[in-house]
């Protein structure tokens, strides 16, 4: 890869407050000290680890909550949830994002890959997560300045426009976007983000786990194959 890959059982730790453990060879992140719980990635990134039946349990045994989010389809009960992707070669955008790509090009004054602003970044996601009814990372800040953890910044005038990106080992991952009212941001911030893990010789962009009508519409016109799925198994 053109850049360097995250470290994401660092990022993990971080991330939840935990430490790195390993049972029966599957590798996770703990927290906590009486009533433990287990996490494969948090905030349901999956793991490209296999779960077998006696490791599962054997981590079941183990810890009072958890949550194991995986590429590969476990033999226990589990939920699954669609991960759009783009990959390489196959990008046709629909008509009406092309639009909004157009606008932000006439109206975006700068991007930026640096992380400057962090206080600033972190705010716009908090609040467009709140709009959406849903809460960001608590430990979030922490985690920016890791290598492999791409924060693009978009400006027109003051910042208007964020979205973190993971770096991870097979492919570029789109994790957090804050954005203001310019309703053509969430289709730019996504389409920036796919041309920069192309740049950075990736041949698969995820858009990470997506639940809501809306956002499956935003990500079927931009073309991204519905077939990759995460499995989820939780307790």
């Amino acid at each position: 890869m053109g850049g360097k890959v995250l470290d994401i059982l660092r990022f993990s730790e971080i991330l939840v407050g935990g430490k790195r453990v390993n049972i029966k060879g599957f590798w996770g992140v703990e927290r906590g000290l009486l009533f433990k719980r287990f996490y494969s990635m948090p905030y349901t990134i999956p793991t490209d680890q296999v779960l077998e039946g006696g490791v599962f349990y054997a981590i079941r045994r183990r810890y009072i909550k958890g949550e194991i989010a995986l590429r590969f389809k476990p033999d226990v009960e589990h939920m699954e949830f669609v991960s759009p992707v783009l990959r390489r070669g196959y990008v046709k955008y629909d008509r009406e994002r092309r639009r909004l790509i157009k606008r932000a090009e006439e109206r975006v004054e700068r991007i930026s890959f640096s992380k400057n602003e962090v206080d600033k970044v972190v705010r716009l996601c908090e609040l467009t997560a709140k709009k959406r009814g849903r809460r960001i990372p608590k430990n979030i800040k922490k985690v920016l300045n890791l290598e492999g953890v791409d924060v693009i910044s978009v400006y027109i005038g003051d910042l208007v426009g964020v979205i973190i990106n993971l770096a991870l080992k097979d492919r570029y991952l789109l994790w957090q976007m804050g954005w203001k009212d310019y309703n053509f941001l969430a289709t730019f911030l996504l389409h920036i983000s796919v041309e920069r893990g192309f740049s950075l010789g990736y041949d698969i962009v995820d858009f990470g786990i997506t639940t809501s009508e809306r956002a499956l519409k935003v990500k079927k016109e931009l073309g991204c194959d519905f077939k990759n799925f995460v499995y989820v198994v939780g307790w």
